[in-house]
């Protein structure tokens, strides 16, 4: 946030949809959401013509559009993980409609975070929630810390400095990685962009790629095999 300027830039208050695949229980949520609020919809997918109340479709925006659209709206809406990431960053009230195929690191980190409850799977579950209701984010923040402690404790973290000391005393002569993404095509693509990246002295090998969360089996595959995790 002090790096790029986030100030809001759209004429009205606005709800942010973001939607992967085509799930009509998304419409309904979001024509909801807006018609309750009275706040039209900046919409980020393909399709919105099952919309009822768009400003504008901004699917052809860049990463830091993207980010001020999710810091600036009243509520958010997505079946993404990095807007529900973001959303939760910038303390944003939210529902969240899981991908059936792809969501279990998204509901790994609401359930572990205490918002389970900002997870439907259509209209009616919300019709029997309070569809305003703040998100105590003083304790989302207290539990994010106390993993984030966990996470730097629970594994030796390497640099790029080490690496490329252990590349110049000739230390290392095949950089192990894992990769994780969202989806398989993610995970393809990023496996093949990064076997690309060898030279004489360093082959780049990847280990294990896979879609889904960093769990304890990709750590431990880790710190046995001297791999890096990129994960997406």
């Amino acid at each position: 946030e002090n790096k790029f300027d986030l100030k809001n830039e759209e004429k009205e208050k606005y709800i942010f949809t973001y939607m992967l695949g085509n799930d009509p229980e998304y419409y309904k949520v979001s024509n909801y959401i807006s018609e309750k609020t009275g706040c039209k919809i900046v919409h980020v997918g393909r399709r919105d013509k099952e919309l009822k109340n768009v400003l504008r479709n901004a699917y052809s925006d860049g990463p830091i559009e993207f980010l001020k659209l999710i810091k600036n709206a009243e509520y958010v809406v997505a079946t993404s993980f990095h807007a529900t990431v973001f959303s939760i960053i910038f303390h944003k009230k939210f529902w969240i409609l899981p991908p059936k195929k792809t969501s279990s690191r998204m509901v790994n980190l609401l359930e572990k975070l205490g918002l389970a409850d900002r997870i439907i799977y259509s209209l009616d579950e919300l019709l029997k929630k309070d569809y305003s209701k703040e998100i105590n984010y003083q304790e989302v923040d207290k539990i994010l810390n106390v993993e984030r402690e966990k996470s730097i404790n629970a594994t030796s973290r390497v640099t790029l400095t080490d690496l490329f000391s252990q590349i110049e005393r000739g230390n290392l002569k095949q950089l192990n990685l894992i990769i994780k993404a969202d989806v398989q095509g993610s995970v393809e693509a990023v496996k093949q962009s990064m076997e690309k990246l060898h030279n004489e002295e360093v082959k780049v090998k990847v280990i294990h790629a896979a879609p889904g969360a960093v769990n304890e089996s990709d750590v431990t595959l880790a710190k046995v095999s001297n791999a890096i995790i990129i994960a997406f």
